[in-house]
């Protein structure tokens, strides 16, 4: 998501972005890099002197690893969140955008499609690490000011997504490519909301540049596809067959999570541009 978004900013903005990597692939002809880990945070506050918008996209962890290691997802992704909330308002940063996780931090679904209002109840730790930033984000608002907005997105995919354990999409591609047995938690029915990352781009971008009383908001497709829709949906478009492999079910995937994204359409007209289908045949075009 940074890089797309780098891309999308940089044309008529300055840019500096912040990376805990050194690679040449990812990054932005032109931008300012740094490469520092964010939680270092007395190593580059300096660079938020003079900064309108924040966008913290950083963090160390993935559904799958934060379970792993419960104390460090606190250690580096809550505690060094609020350290950079102290540096963000000691330096006077105008707005601070950050992206959740519509698909872990409202749990097992009472309703669908589950708007902003539903009740939040994680049940993994890395949906409970995104609420509990969400939280104090509210929190240095109160006490000092800070203007924000979090989006909680759904699953989002596409461009520059090469992660070999989160984006099911991306993931489901690769592995029909090279012929590979994809291995599903459950029984694929589960049901999720997929976004095209160009889309939720374009929440960004809206959400650092404009203002509205209301500071949270849900971004999805507002469409849900269970796990075996979509492995049927990638291999048509491939006109392969996909060969899958079922194991047992993880105890913090819940059985469906499809968000109801009105609230975002009727305060920035917000609307998803990118279809499923698009957004797997847009992939495959690039490789």
């Amino acid at each position: 998501m940074g890089k797309n978004l780098i891309e999308a900013l940089y044309t008529d903005n300055e840019v500096i972005a912040l990376d805990i990597y050194e690679c040449v692939e990812r990054r932005v002809d032109g931008c300012k890099y740094y490469r520092y880990d964010f939680t270092e945070i007395d190593a580059w506050e300096h660079l938020l002197k003079n900064t309108d918008i924040l966008y913290h996209l950083a963090g160390s962890t993935n559904p799958l690893t934060s379970s792993q290691d419960i104390p460090g997802e606190i250690e580096s992704n809550i505690l060094g969140t609020v350290r950079m909330l102290e540096a963000v308002v000691k330096h006077g940063v105008k707005k601070l955008v950050f992206p959740s996780s519509g698909g872990t931090v409202y749990g097992e679904a009472l309703y669908t499609p589950i708007d902003e209002k539903h009740p939040t109840n994680p049940v993994s730790s890395y949906g409970a690490a995104k609420l509990a930033i969400e939280k104090y984000i509210q929190v240095f608002n109160r006490m000092h000011g800070l203007d924000y907005c979090i989006l909680r997105f759904a699953n989002v995919y596409g461009r520059y997504q090469n992660s070999e354990t989160q984006g099911a999409i991306n993931i489901f591609i690769r592995k029909l490519l090279s012929d590979e047995t994809i291995k599903i938690w459950g029984n694929g029915t589960a049901v999720r909301d997929y976004i095209n990352v160009r889309d939720a781009v374009d929440a960004l971008i809206l959400a650092g540049r404009e203002d509205h009383q209301a500071k949270l908001f849900n971004v999805g497709s507002n469409k849900g596809f269970s796990v075996n829709e979509i492995i049927g949906e990638i291999a048509d478009c491939m006109n392969k067959t996909a060969r899958v492999d079922y194991i047992d079910a993880r105890p913090y995937d819940v059985n469906s999570n499809v968000l109801d994204c009105s609230l975002i359409k009727s305060v920035y007209g917000f609307d998803p541009k990118v279809s499923l289908r698009q957004g797997i045949s847009s992939i495959l075009n690039s490789m």
